[in-house]
């Protein structure tokens, strides 16, 4: 194999783990989103169950559903 085909096999290599890598970073992203969400949401769920239970009807809180 000639020098210039090693060099140029190592760059597409290089190139594929900087997309794969780049991939990865957006994926993390999105889940990143989606914890936040769904943390926010749980917050939510907690807030309703803890009212209901203060004012003694948890109905309120199945009402969501």
């Amino acid at each position: 194999m000639n020098i210039l085909q090693r060099i140029k096999d190592g760059a597409s290599r290089v190139s594929e783990k900087a997309q794969s890598s780049v991939e990865i970073g957006k994926l993390n992203g999105h889940i990143s989103d989606i914890e936040r969400e769904m943390e926010l949401e749980f917050m939510k769920m907690g807030k309703l169950f803890y009212d209901g239970y203060r004012a003694r009807d948890l109905s309120v809180a199945e009402g969501i559903w």
